[in-house]
């Protein structure tokens, strides 16, 4: 998960760059709230979605963070930020991205940690990067079934260019750096410092990493990844 200012400076880079290629195209940026996402959170845990103490019992089974929490934050931020944005659900991808002249209809679509997702989501996702639009996808997304299964690879991993470690669902593990490595120059990351980079996002949706003015922490602990 990005905090505020990480997420901003994506955003800035890639909002000249995208307005440039779709001057009509309002809002700029969508952010995608899955309702099939949001749905695990109650759905009772069937093995092997981790059970037992330390887990939630339902199909959302992380303790750390409820997944609202990651495309709220995007709202947040953005508003902010005073960046005009919409919300779209799951339903929206399915009945498409693109629009009728062929340019995407929201020049960048944010979906953070969106798991659950349909197999009539995938064509319209891939569709709307082939027409231009920015995809900005981060952490779980599009790795499980809707009842919860896992998909055992992201919905579209060779599109993405990135793979699931493990093919269950146990593919969190603790981080505490970030450094660029094979594309420096991307726009996702050319604003960001070379070299391994302390990365000191909150482990938990509540916690206040470097704690509260004037008695700041300095703390570096380590966040899901």
């Amino acid at each position: 998960m990005l905090f505020k200012k990480q997420l901003l400076t994506i955003l800035l880079v890639l909002v000249g760059e995208a307005w440039a290629q779709a001057q009509t195209t309002l809002p700029l940026v969508a952010i995608h709230d899955s309702e099939l996402t949001r749905a695990l959170e109650t759905m009772p845990a069937i093995p092997p979605t981790p059970t037992g103490a330390g887990n939630t019992g339902f199909q959302w089974w992380n303790t750390d963070w409820h997944y609202f929490v990651m495309p709220e934050s995007v709202k947040e931020a953005l508003r902010s930020d005073g960046t005009a944005f919409t919300v779209i659900g799951d339903s929206n991808i399915t009945a498409g991205l693109v629009l009728s002249n062929g340019l995407p209809k929201y020049p960048i679509v944010i979906s953070l940690a969106s798991e659950a997702v349909r197999n009539d989501e995938i064509a319209p996702l891939t569709n709307y990067v082939a027409a231009g639009g920015f995809l900005l996808v981060g952490s779980s997304a599009f790795t499980r079934n809707t009842n919860g299964t896992t998909r055992g690879d992201f919905a579209f991993a060779n599109q993405l260019g990135v793979h699931m470690v493990n093919a269950n669902l146990n593919n969190w593990a603790k981080n505490w750096t970030f450094m660029k490595t094979n594309q420096p120059d991307h726009t996702l990351v050319s604003a960001i410092p070379g070299g391994q980079l302390a990365w000191a996002i909150a482990g938990y949706a509540d916690e206040i990493p470097d704690g509260t003015s004037p008695n700041h922490t300095g703390s570096s602990a380590s966040h899901d990844v």
